[in-house]
């Protein structure tokens, strides 16, 4: 919309470039058919879309092509990884880790994992080093590579070295990192990593991935149904990825997530995350001048704050008013708010995508730190 300044590229990323939505729309006015139903062309061509996709995903994170899994979105990946893991791991390994950076999507399985008895689980405080908390009862763990409330890009190269030396699993949540910072699951033995295809990757919502490592076992998958082959088993296939896939894929969206790729692939990843970070700084600098205003986080992408004279929400309605897009609240992530101490209505976040400027910038301080 003429005249917005979208500054919540944390939830979803906007604009697209031009090249998505036409992806998109190429693929519904063509005659792609159900991918992996049927010899017709039509199935074919959307049979090579999918395919061709799966190899710029493999790419892209350090994996291999058939352990790309298609997923409604990274919670949906995530619920995969984490109650398939979590069923392969039992005493003396029944410690499941994960810190306080965790999202919902991440906590929500785990609490019903735990509540069951399934798992003991373990939330590393903030502050602390996750490592000094891996020991030989650790079976699982489940961090971020970034979060998505104060934009801090954790060590998970470090983190998965250290799980693998304990024997256990690694689930990675590439929700915010995906597009903005490089991860090879590979280098960093990542089992699981679950990556969103709307938000740095630019594609469409209803979109992501579970990318399975080289070594991560067959688990139980979370649906079951039709697979497009072995359709005489009672079961799903016994391979990745036709085994977590039940259903008809989002050939659209997938289209869509294609042609996102491209685009971070001609950027760079490395050029993503330094222009998010100029920014950031940018308005860190605009805003601290005002002594109303309190920065909780300013990194890499996303700057958490608040106003003293005000709550978030009355700063949001603000913004929102002013044409600024941004998000106030908790962020789904309550844990990191109660270790920011950020108050009973949470903060502001501000998130800078890669088509952002200094003017949206200084649009945004300019109603934060306007006078009430």
């Amino acid at each position: 919309m003429k005249g917005t300044v979208y500054l919540d590229n944390a939830a979803t990323s906007w604009p697209k470039p031009a090249a998505v939505p036409a992806a998109a729309l190429a693929a519904i006015r063509s005659p792609l058919g159900n991918p992996g139903r049927s010899a017709n062309f039509a199935a074919l061509g959307a049979a090579q879309t999918v395919f061709e996709t799966r190899e710029d995903l493999a790419s892209l994170f350090g994996a291999l092509p058939e352990r790309v899994v298609f997923t409604l979105n990274t919670t949906h990946a995530l619920n995969l990884a984490v109650f398939g893991l979590a069923g392969l791991v039992s005493p003396p390994k029944k410690t499941v880790l994960t810190d306080v950076f965790a999202h919902n999507s991440v906590l929500r399985p785990l609490y019903a994992l735990s509540r069951r008895g399934a798992i003991k689980l373990i939330i590393c405080p903030g502050g602390k080093d996750p490592r000094d908390y891996i020991d030989p009862s650790v079976g699982l763990g489940v961090f971020s590579a970034k979060s998505n409330v104060t934009g801090e890009i954790f060590d998970t190269a470090a983190i998965g070295a250290a799980l693998k030396d304990a024997g256990a699993f690694f689930v990675c949540d590439g929700a915010q990192a995906a597009g903005s910072v490089n991860i090879d699951i590979k280098k960093m033995n990542i089992d699981a990593l679950c990556v969103p295809g709307h938000k740095g990757l630019f594609g469409l919502t209803g979109t992501g991935a579970l990318i399975l490592g080289e070594n991560c076992p067959e688990f139980e998958p979370l649906m079951s149904g039709g697979s497009g082959n072995a359709s005489l088993s009672p079961l799903m296939p016994p391979e990745p990825p036709e085994r977590y896939e039940a259903g008809t894929l989002n050939t659209p969206g997938i289209a869509a997530l294609k042609a996102g790729l491209g685009f971070v692939k001609k950027a760079g990843v490395e050029n993503v995350f330094l222009k998010e970070r100029f920014l950031t700084e940018k308005l860190k600098e605009l805003v601290s001048r005002d002594r109303r205003v309190k920065i909780y986080a300013a990194n890499n992408g996303i700057v958490l704050l608040n106003r003293t004279d005000m709550s978030c929400h009355e700063l949001e309605s603000r913004l929102s008013e002013a044409g600024v897009c941004v998000r106030s609240g908790f962020h789904c992530a309550p844990r990191a708010h109660e270790y920011l101490a950020t108050g009973k209505d949470g903060a502001l976040r501000v998130s800078f995508g890669f088509f952002n400027t200094v003017s949206d910038a200084e649009a945004a301080a300019r109603v934060i730190t306007g006078v009430s």
